[in-house]
């Protein structure tokens, strides 16, 4: 299941599949933002997915860096913003499973 939805909309959608029993093999969010970093967003989904289990990709710039630190409670691991790297990531998370 692939979903692209822009802003709050896509926030509604994932939460409401997510309530239906939809379960990702991976969760792939385009930007850790100010709206997360405020305690808004995909927040509470990247961290129902963690609790369960389900490996989580987000992209995140510099500006932003500092409160998904505080979000997860340590500095976030990094990846090289390279497809290369993040498929090997994705790879040995399908593995982990």
């Amino acid at each position: 299941m692939q979903l692209r939805l822009p802003g709050t909309r896509a926030v509604a959608e994932a939460t409401g599949l997510w309530a239906s029993g939809a379960r990702p093999e991976l969760l792939i969010i385009n930007k850790f933002g100010k709206m997360e970093g405020e305690g808004r967003g995909f927040r509470d989904l990247i961290a129902r997915a963690a609790a369960e289990g389900v490996p989580v990709l987000i992209g995140v710039n510099g500006l932003n860096r500092d409160a998904l630190a505080d979000f997860l409670g340590m500095p976030p691991p990094l990846l090289p913003a390279e497809v290369g790297a993040i498929l090997a990531w994705a790879a040995a998370q399908r593995v982990a499973a």
